[in-house]
């Protein structure tokens, strides 16, 4: 393709009517059978008019020089366009219905193609064509660019980033043309063609530099097309305004070619687990008389959302219950919906997204925060999952503040779920995500569907309370009960298992419960349990208190059924220390076989966690 700069430095923009005065050309006329009997061979003519006449005089390129002219021009049009090799892309050559198996994808094309033909035809005001790599945007882009050369209009073609780097390489100082002359040919230019829109290096200066020139041509209104793998609403907010202008920019979406009813994947992505689980047709609302209701209202209103998201004027909704009562389930199937028609969403939790923001001050970021902010501010459809559950710090805050406040004033659809009562978030937050005049609110009264009985846990339960299904297996033993998945009634049922019997084994386990899982994991672990009395106490009739405390006794407990010790001995790690007091193992085993010891152990919520003041001890 040649040195740009090199190129630029050589070339001036043609005259686009073709048609000035050439100087004759030197040496002795064409003896050549074949010359032309108007000029003679010379090539020139002047016409026939008296003195005075102001074309008297004149010379003329002969008629016969005309396709010399034209071939001429046309190199160099194509010498400045800096298409290179791209010149092949035609649309001749052009598959009119695109590359697409889906007959969606090739209706899409199609509408891409024909833009694109009208576009050739009579370049005015902008053009823009967005989708992923290999949809067909760039060959649209050259086919445009070389049917405008033939028309004799004067294009120019940059791929963004290189255009970039030769404005950067203009302030050297071998450079043959000074960046001011550069920037003016591109700014200036006729036809301007952008390939790769947002693939440039986001720093201040290029963001600038790219302003600098797409308002220039907005305002002269120069002809422009453009091509982008980046969504619009994620380009730069300034740029995005004037590829959005009423009356003059024009948006041509080629999303489906290459990626027909595919998820996007990375940030935003709804996770694939999620999608093939959490569907409208699994949403169970029959498995619970008392709350058949509210569950049935929650689905007509979240499909009524998927089928259209702009409502007349309620563009939000609002789904909130306590945990478990499947308002993630809803807001999922939703975006399942919006995907199957091709309509871009993102997907995150609240915690996530304050994570993503975070991350923007690493030096280590490649994208900054301002271009992470406003990607997830002005998304098309945004999904905030579990509002309420992120560390409310009043930086956190104020993001989320910024975010919402932004949508709600904007109308931009946003779909939040929160296990928290309205009056227990931010205010500001609160009023917006339950403003009547935008936003359906769906509250979801019914319990967590998860756990058919409160009196019982099921494994899933158990695993989101840090078990490990070797600790379950090991500390429960048989499941309690079972009953149907309300995920999938036709499948195996749910394994259920008593409160009262996990909250033992829990207060048996003194350990952090994110630590302990991991010291028994059995895949990575050898455990060795050694089963022997507190080598502490020299009596085998005696128990300590910590040895109490592992058979699930509470310091409470060890008062009120046991009271003073029986006998005292030395501490053997701690022979200074305190003595260590001793419980005979007869009262003991007298005092678990009553019920007053049964009830005590399986009362939820036992074990109190105890702090002194001054003298004093107290609940914490």
């Amino acid at each position: 393709m040649g040195d740009l700069s090199e190129v630029l430095k050589k070339m001036t923009i043609p005259k686009t009517n073709g048609d000035g005065p050439r100087p004759p050309r030197t040496g002795r006329p064409d003896d050549s059978d074949d010359r032309c009997g108007l000029c003679q061979g010379r090539g020139w003519v002047s016409r026939y008019v008296p003195v005075g006449d102001p074309d008297f005089g004149k010379l003329y390129p002969c008629q016969c020089q005309e396709p010399r002219i034209e071939s001429e021009r046309y190199d160099r049009l194509l010498k400045y366009s800096n298409l290179g090799r791209l010149t092949r892309f035609r649309f001749e050559n052009l598959e009119q219905h695109g590359l697409s198996g889906s007959e969606a994808g090739k209706s899409q094309f199609v509408r891409a193609y024909e833009a694109a033909r009208s576009y050739a035809d009579a370049p005015r005001g902008w053009l823009t064509f967005v989708g992923p790599n290999g949809s067909g945007k760039t060959h649209l882009a050259v086919a445009i660019a070389n049917h405008c050369i033939e028309n004799d209009q004067v294009v120019f073609f940059s791929h963004a980033p290189d255009l970039l780097d030769h404005l950067r390489s203009s302030f050297g100082p071998t450079s043959e043309i000074s960046y001011s002359d550069l920037f003016e040919q591109v700014r200036d230019v006729p036809i301007l063609i952008l390939d790769g829109l947002g693939s440039q290096s986001a720093t201040p200066w290029a963001e600038e530099k790219l302003r600098q020139i797409l308002n220039h041509r907005y305002n002269a209104e120069l002809p422009t097309v453009l091509t982008t793998a980046v969504p619009i609403h994620e380009i730069d907010a300034y740029i995005q305004a004037r590829l959005t202008a009423k009356d003059f920019g024009k948006i041509v979406d080629l999303g489906l070619q290459g990626i027909s009813h595919t998820q996007p994947t990375g940030l935003g992505a709804v996770p694939k687990l999620l999608s093939k689980k959490m569907t409208f047709a699994s949403f169970e609302t029959t498995l619970y008389d008392r709350q058949v209701e509210s569950l049935k209202n929650a689905l007509e209103k979240a499909k009524e959302y998927a089928q259209n998201p702009d409502i007349g004027e309620r563009l939000w909704l609002t789904l909130a219950g306590d945990t478990g009562t499947g308002k993630t389930h809803l807001a999922v199937a939703i975006a399942v919906e919006q995907l199957k028609m091709d309509r871009p969403v993102f997907y995150i939790s609240v915690p996530e997204l304050l994570d993503y923001l975070r991350a923007a001050y690493s030096p280590d970021s490649r994208v900054p925060y301002d271009r992470r902010f406003e990607k997830i501010r002005t998304s098309s459809l945004l999904i905030l999952d579990g509002l309420g559950r992120e560390q409310s710090s009043p930086w956190a805050m104020d993001k989320l503040r910024q975010i919402i406040s932004y949508r709600h004033d904007d109308r931009l659809p946003t779909i939040v779920t929160t296990q928290l009562g309205m009056n227990e978030l931010d205010p500001v937050i609160s009023s917006r995500i339950q403003d009547k005049d935008v936003v359906t609110l769906v509250k979801i009264d019914a319990r967590d569907y998860r756990a058919p009985d409160r009196g019982f846990l099921s494994r899933a339960d158990l695993r989101r309370r840090s078990w490990t299904p070797d600790m379950i297996e090991r500390l429960l033993g048989e499941a309690d009960k079972t009953a149907p998945n309300p995920h999938n009634p036709k499948g195996h049922p749910m394994q259920l298992y008593a409160l009262a019997r996990v909250l033992e084994a829990e207060s048996a386990n003194e350990l952090d419960p994110v630590i302990s899982p991991r010291i028994q994991d059995k895949d990575i672990v050898t455990p060795v349990k050694i089963d022997a009395r507190d080598y502490r106490a020299p009596d085998g009739g005696f128990l300590s208190r910590a040895e109490l405390i592992r058979r699930s006794w509470t310091p409470d407990m060890i008062r009120r059924l046991l009271g003073e010790a029986d006998k005292r001995a030395l501490d053997p790690h701690h022979p200074n220390e305190r003595p260590v007091q001793l419980y005979a193992l007869a009262r003991v085993l007298e005092a678990e076989s009553t019920d007053d010891f049964r009830e005590a152990r399986a009362r939820p919520g036992r074990r109190k966690v105890v702090r002194k003041v001054g003298n004093e001890e107290n609940p914490a």
